[in-house]
């Protein structure tokens, strides 16, 4: 008796791991069918942004202007923000380039006095004013250095961003009054005394 127990115990088990097995293995897909899993694109990968005429247009203009390209799509805010860190980070990097290379002429001007003082003590004063400048010459290149990084990433960021992240709010043109001008039928000059001031690009 204990053996025929044992027996269906047995056959059981097995029949519960040979339907497991069968069960695993018509999940598992074939090898072709995973080459094609991996040959096929991922839709992360796509570019989903539609090249249009003015998206061609606005990435010329961020190119030469980081966010003017994002204005030109509508997106005004997020473009005024980058041309302004554009331009801050640019300026701050052309001053400090201004004040480095002058402290490097006067530098030199410095040393020509050193050698040619007469006296121990004009020529320590001259030494000291020299170490001043060099490290104020060394802060200069330091601040020249970090503010040209900025503006070259801001730069990058803004391609990147007007390429793939900026969509087309569909304005056509920029405008300072979004008011429609209404026609006065009593007054055939109305027309000509509103004012609305358009800037149109290409």
């Amino acid at each position: 008796m204990k053996l025929i127990i044992a027996l269906l115990l047995a056959l059981s088990t097995t029949g519960i791991l040979v339907a497991q097995a069968a069960d695993s293995i018509s999940e598992k897909k074939s090898v072709s069918e995973l080459l094609q899993d991996v040959k096929q694109p991922s839709p992360l990968g796509q570019n989903t942004q539609e090249w249009t005429i003015r998206k061609m247009r606005a990435a010329v203009l961020s190119g030469l202007m980081p966010g003017t390209g994002q204005t030109y799509l509508g997106q005004e805010y997020k473009g005024v923000g980058l041309t302004i860190g554009f331009a801050g980070a640019a300026l701050a990097a052309l001053l400090n380039h201004n004040n480095f290379t002058t402290r490097e002429d006067r530098i030199s001007n410095l040393f020509e006095d050193y050698e040619a003082s007469s006296s121990y003590s004009g020529a320590e004063a001259i030494w000291q004013t020299i170490e001043q400048e060099k490290v104020s010459r060394d802060k200069d290149y330091s601040r020249r250095k970090y503010f040209s990084y900025a503006a070259i990433a801001i730069w990058v960021y803004n391609m990147v961003d007007i390429i793939y992240l900026t969509e087309d709010s569909g304005v056509e043109q920029f405008s300072f009054n979004t008011n429609p001008v209404h026609s006065n039928s009593g007054n055939p000059f109305a027309s000509n005394q509103l004012l609305s001031f358009r800037i149109n690009l290409f």
